[in-house]
């Protein structure tokens, strides 16, 4: 059957500054699929051409609509497979089902599913657009075999390239580009979903340098698309799920090599549930009983914190409505760069990444400069909290972690959904005491003078 895929299917691939991931996902696909033509368009600043594929170099950062309008130009089998460079091939990484269905059907463009360490991303969706506010609704309109009936699913995807070629990518989106694209051709192209077809997805974020160009403008992208389709608002139903919803599509060896710890429980109904915490009022968690060699790693007035693994650690809570709140802001955030994955969530408990780094406060009273580059991240930060209907915009500075890859990440996030505070008070503050707030405002000023008129 690969045979026959090879024959009609080309995998394009857009790719930026992550060679690495690059060469993981072309190693995956050869193994999986071995004469599979592949075209790579690379607009990094110092591109790795390859010759084990079609390579392309374009003029740096030209964004990914540009890149993908490109690599479907250069497709000449009659079906193409959409990717991202931080793809993986895995056993239920089936073209050849994908292939089934838009060749004996009149979808045009037929997704399948991506999973990661965390769980099930489900990135399909129904738009409705109602008092100009987006809807991403997660029930599919319909079902049609096999697959079901959406206008919008991942950029993991098999699609008909003489379609694609007159419905294509807005250039002027170099990022927050897939909405767009599906919803500027609902109606137009027929979306589907093939609920059995997996694929892995790394999220690496490992690269500095990716990162800052993958957070810069954010916000502006996304404005821009919101004011393109007259949309002021946007509410998605879209959740991650756990892997053990779809573990009876998936094959041991799948399960054993990526998810053994979620599915069997191995680290995850570890012994730490025998913790307890307790607290007095005004002070600190105190730990009442540990019976595990996990050690703490941090405390505070809402809970304590134990690594369980390298990257893993749990939190206990000695109020259960305190472990709720915090799950609930975690498990509405998980598509945000800027808060740590959550893995599992019991009635005292959650388990969630591990950070590897600095608190912000630390890292600046080390330094004592505060880099243009920091403050676009704050701001990016604050307008991410906005952005996920945060009703606290605000945090403390060792709430905010740097990571080893230069990330800023905010922890603590009980009260997020809770209190209401519209100015980053208690951040502002924090500068204040390290001498760099008059810094961080001028930059503010240059960077987004609205921000700067509501905080001065």
């Amino acid at each position: 059957m690969s045979v026959n895929v090879s024959e009609k299917v080309t995998a394009i691939i857009k790719t930026f500054e992550r060679p690495h991931c690059l060469d993981l996902l072309i190693k995956s696909i050869k193994e999986f699929y071995p004469s599979l033509p592949i075209i790579v368009a690379d607009d990094s600043k110092s591109p790795i051409p390859r010759t084990d594929v079609e390579y392309h170099v374009l003029p740096f950062d030209g964004g990914l609509s540009k890149g993908r309008n490109f690599l479907v130009k250069q497709v000449k089998t009659p079906y193409f497979l959409l990717l991202d460079d931080d793809h993986f091939f895995i056993n239920e990484t089936k073209i050849e089902s994908l292939l089934d269905v838009l060749e004996n059907s009149d979808i045009d463009i037929v997704g399948g599913r991506y999973i990661q360490t965390n769980g099930v991303r489900n990135s399909q969706a129904v738009f409705e657009i109602k008092n100009n506010e987006l809807i991403l609704k997660a029930a599919p309109y319909g079902k049609e075999g096999e697959v079901e009936l959406y206008d919008n699913v991942a950029n993991f995807f098999l699609a008909k390239t003489d379609k694609l070629q007159n419905h294509i990518w807005d250039e002027r989106l170099k990022l927050g580009e897939h909405w767009d694209f599906f919803l500027s051709h609902k109606g137009n192209l027929k979306v589907a979903m093939h609920p059995e077809i997996f694929l892995f997805h790394t999220n690496d974020r490992s690269n500095g340098e990716y990162n800052e160009y993958r957070n810069r403008e954010y916000e502006f992208y996304r404005q821009m698309f919101m004011t393109k389709h007259g949309i002021l608002d946007i509410k998605s139903e879209q959740k991650r799920s756990p892997i053990k919803d779809v573990k009876k599509y998936l094959s041991s060896e799948t399960i054993e090599t990526y998810f053994s710890d979620l599915i069997q429980g191995v680290e995850m109904a570890g012994d730490f549930k025998s913790i307890s915490v307790n607290r007095r009022k005004g002070e600190k968690v105190e730990i009442v009983h540990n019976p595990t060699s996990y050690p703490l790693v941090g405390r505070g007035k809402q809970g304590a914190v134990f690594k369980i693994s390298s990257d893993k650690c749990v939190k206990i809570y000695p109020k259960k409505r305190n472990a709720l709140n915090e799950s609930e802001v975690l498990k509405a955030a998980q598509d945000s760069p800027v808060v740590p994955k959550l893995y599992e969530a019991g009635e005292n408990y959650i388990v969630m990444e591990y950070i590897e780094g600095s608190s912000l406060y630390e890292y600046l009273k080390a330094n004592r400069v505060l880099t243009e580059k920091i403050t676009n991240q704050i701001l990016f930060l604050l307008k991410e909290m906005k952005r996920l209907k945060f009703t606290r915009l605000d945090a403390r500075l060792n709430h905010i972690y740097v990571t080893n890859q230069g990330e800023l990440k905010v922890i603590d996030l009980v009260t997020h959904f809770k209190k209401k505070v519209d100015r980053p008070e208690i951040l502002m503050e924090h500068l204040k005491r390290l001498g760099l707030l008059s810094s961080f405002l001028k930059q503010v000023k240059n960077i987004d003078p609205q921000s700067y008129q509501e905080w001065k």
